[in-house]
């Protein structure tokens, strides 16, 4: 082939070439930028995106973040809990999260023949201290189907926290501000 001819012949020109080629390719570096919203490498136009779309806009973003916590120990320890009731305040204090649903916070659903008792994990929020808080807790927790294996595992070492951004949030200074 001809241009493979002389690219041969030109050894010169073609190295002096690739050197500017590289040279202006190192200059558009520093303007170069990640896009890390998957959403935006989606076909909009596919009905499984619609769908999903439609969905984010009728019961908001299902896009969370998961801070776990493992004790080899056992999660059901007043140490453990003091610093899951610290991340939890801290954690919903954050401008960027707008929910926030923990082994703590979690709501838990109750009822009887007459009656729905709905109220929070813990009471007030507030990790449990003495044993038998602590085993009442363990129980409840471990005993309600939404709890078990979402917030606490069930075997006992490990306790997550999930957070939901606001809205207007992009995930990359959500991930920031979390961390």
């Amino acid at each position: 082939d001809r241009g493979i001819a002389w690219a041969t012949d030109h050894p010169k020109t073609i190295v002096i070439v690739a050197a500017v080629l590289t040279v202006i390719a190192i200059g558009f570096m520093p303007s170069l930028t990640v896009d890390v919203d998957f959403a935006n490498y989606l076909n909009h136009r596919d009905p499984a995106v619609i769908a999903a779309d439609d969905a984010k806009e009728r019961f908001g973003s299902q896009i969370r973040i998961i801070v776990a916590i493992e004790d080899a120990q056992g999660v059901f320890r007043p140490e453990t809990l003091a610093l899951v009731e610290r991340l939890e305040h801290a954690l919903e204090d954050l401008p960027e999260v707008e929910d926030m649903d923990g082994p703590l916070s979690s709501q838990v659903i109750r009822g009887s023949e007459t009656a729905i008792q709905i109220r929070s994990a813990a009471p007030n929020g507030e990790a449990p201290q003495l044993p038998e808080e602590i085993d009442a807790y363990r129980d409840l927790v471990l005993s309600d189907a939404n709890m078990r294996d979402y917030v606490v595992s069930s075997t006992e070492k490990a306790l997550a926290i999930y957070l939901q951004p606001e809205d207007t949030v992009d995930m990359a200074s959500f991930a920031a501000a979390v961390e």
